[in-house]
C-alpha cells in the first residue's frame, strides 16, 4: 500500500503563498509578496521590450537614484525634451559624424599612448590604459581643447567615485515593494560622494563660464548644449541642465568601450590563432604605415574580435525596466510596476541561441546564422546614441595597437566582477614592445 503525500507544514505553506516561482528557458518568474520580477533572456521579447519605450521605463528607484548624479539628462528624459536633445546631438554620433570628427581624435590619442607605452617600458595595466585612452577621447570630443589634463583626470577619477554609490541595493525599497508600497528610497550618500560630485561641479563650472566668452563656439558637445533651447521654456538651457548632460557624455562616453576593449585585448592575448588573422589582416591593410581615421569599415577581422569579446563579457550585463500599464510580451502576463530584467550576459552566452557559445570565435558574426541576440548596445529608440563611436573606437584603437605593438603578458585577470559595469576581476598586465609590421601574409 502506497504512503499518502506528506502535507506541507505552516511555514512552507506561507511561504508558497508569500513566494512563487516560475522558470521556462529563457524566463524567469519571482513573486515575493507584492513585488513581480521578469527576467527575460530570450531575444524576440527582450527586443519587443526595448522598443516599447512608452511602456517600459527605466524603474523609478533607478531614475531617483541615479538622477542625483545627473540630473534629467538624456538616458533618463522623457517625451519631447527627450527628443529634443536627441536630435541635437545625433549627427555628432552619426557614421558619418564619428568618420569626420571623432575617428581622428580616437587614432591621435591611440597613437600618442603607443608612444608612451614604447617610450617608457613600464608594466602596464591595460584596464587602466583603455579607461584612460577612452576618457581622453570623449573629453575632447565634448570640450575640444576647452579641458586641461589634470581637469580631464579629475573629473573621471571623481566619477568613479560617485558612480559606486549607486551599486548598493535600495534594501528599504524593494522591501516597500513586497509589501505593495510603491515609495521610492534612496539612502543618503556618503562624505565621499558629496565631495566628487561637488568637485567635478566646480570644473564644469569653470569651464563653462570660459566657453560663455567666446564669440562662436566649437561644433562639439558643450557648445552644442550652449547653444540649446528647452523645447518646455524655449530659453536656453539652465546650468544645471548643460551640467547634467555633460556629466552623463562623459561618464556613458568611455565605460562601455574602455571594458569593451580591455577584454578584447584579454582574449586576442590567450588566443593565438585569433591575434594573428589580426596582426596578419592589419598588416596586409598598413603595409607597415599608421592607421586613418576612414579604416574602420575596412578591418573585418579587427571589428569582429572586438564584437566577440562584448558578446562574451558585455559592459552592460543587465538592462532594467518597469511596466507603465498591463500587456503581453511573450505570452507572459505582465502587469503595471512589475519590474523587468533583461540579463544581456545569460542571452549572450546561450548555448542553445550561439553554437560554441563558451569559445571565443569572432568569426562567427560572419559566418554563421546570426541570432538576434547581441545587444550589448540595446536597441530601440533608446539604443545607445553612442555605439557607433563604440565600434569605431574599439576597432580603430586594437587594430593600431597590434600594427605598432606586441605584448610579454605578466599577469592575466582570473574571471568577471559585476560592479557598476562588468570588469575583469583580477589585473591584465604586460609590457609593450615595438612590433614590425609583416606584410602580405594570408589570413587564416
Amino acid at each position: 500500500m502506497s504512503e499518502k503525500p506528506k502535507k506541507e507544514g505552516l511555514w512552507k505553506r506561507i511561504v508558497h503563498t508569500f513566494r512563487e516561482k516560475k522558470e521556462t528557458a529563457h524566463y524567469k518568474f519571482n513573486k515575493i509578496g507584492k513585488l513581480r520580477v521578469h527576467e527575460f533572456t530570450d531575444p524576440v521579447a527582450a527586443r519587443e521590450i526595448l522598443r516599447q519605450d512608452a511602456n517600459f521605463g527605466t524603474p523609478r528607484f533607478v531614475k531617483k537614484g541615479i538622477g542625483r548624479f545627473i540630473g534629467n539628462a538624456l538616458i533618463l528624459d522623457e517625451g519631447e525634451s527627450w527628443q529634443n536633445m536627441h536630435n541635437l546631438m545625433v549627427d555628432i554620433f552619426s557614421p558619418k559624424g564619428v568618420n569626420k570628427t571623432i575617428a581622428p581624435v580616437i587614432t591621435d590619442e591611440c597613437d600618442k599612448m603607443i608612444d608612451r607605452w614604447l617610450k617608457d617600458g613600464k608594466p602596464l595595466d591595460l584596464e587602466h590604459e583603455m579607461r584612460g585612452l577612452t576618457a581622453k577621447v570623449v573629453m575632447r570630443v565634448v570640450f575640444s581643447d576647452s579641458i586641461n589634463e589634470k581637469q580631464a583626470q579629475d573629473i573621471i577619477d571623481a566619477s568613479t567615485v560617485t558612480i559606486e554609490s549607486f551599486r548598493k541595493p535600495h534594501k528599504l525599497t524593494v522591501a516597500m515593494r513586497m509589501l505593495g508600497i510603491h515609495k521610492e528610497y534612496i539612502p543618503p550618500m556618503k562624505k565621499t560622494y558629496k565631495e566628487s560630485a561637488a568637485k567635478i561641479d566646480g570644473i564644469l563650472e569653470t569651464i563653462i563660464a570660459e566657453r560663455r566668452k567666446l564669440k562662436e563656439q566649437p561644433d562639439d558637445i558643450l557648445g552644442r548644449l550652449l547653444e540649446a533651447t528647452d523645447v518646455a521654456t524655449g530659453q536656453p538651457l539652465t546650468q544645471k541642465q548643460i551640467k547634467d548632460q555633460l556629466v552623463m557624455f562623459i561618464v556613458a562616453g568611455h565605460e562601455t568601450t574602455a571594458v569593451g576593449l580591455t577584454f578584447s585585448l584579454h582574449e586576442l592575448l590567450k588566443n593565438d590563432k585569433e591575434l594573428k588573422k589580426v596582426q596578419n589582416e592589419v598588416d596586409n591593410f598598413t603595409h607597415g604605415q599608421r592607421l586613418t581615421p576612414g579604416d574602420y569599415n575596412r578591418l573585418p577581422n579587427v571589428r569582429d574580435a572586438f564584437k566577440e569579446a562584448m558578446r562574451l563579457h558585455p559592459s552592460a550585463y543587465e538592462i532594467a525596466r518597469e511596466c507603465e500599464h498591463d500587456t503581453v510580451v511573450g505570452g507572459v502576463q505582465i502587469k503595471e510596476r512589475d519590474l523587468i530584467r533583461i540579463s544581456v550576459l545569460e542571452m549572450q552566452r546561450a548555448p542553445d541561441l550561439w553554437q560554441n557559445a563558451a569559445e571565443f570565435k569572432p568569426e562567427r558574426f560572419r559566418k554563421e546564422p546570426m541570432p538576434r541576440a547581441w545587444l550589448p548596445f540595446g536597441t530601440g529608440p533608446r539604443v545607445c546614441l553612442g555605439m557607433t563611436m563604440a565600434m569605431t573606437e574599439g576597432t580603430l584603437a586594437l587594430a593600431e595597437i597590434f600594427n605598432r605593438v606586441t605584448f610579454d603578458v605578466t599577469e592575466r585577470p582570473t574571471g568577471e566582477q559585476l560592479v557598476f559595469t562588468m570588469r575583469p576581476l583580477g589585473k591584465l598586465e604586460a609590457t609593450a614592445k615595438e612590433r614590425k609590421p609583416n606584410p602580405a601574409q594570408p589570413t587564416p
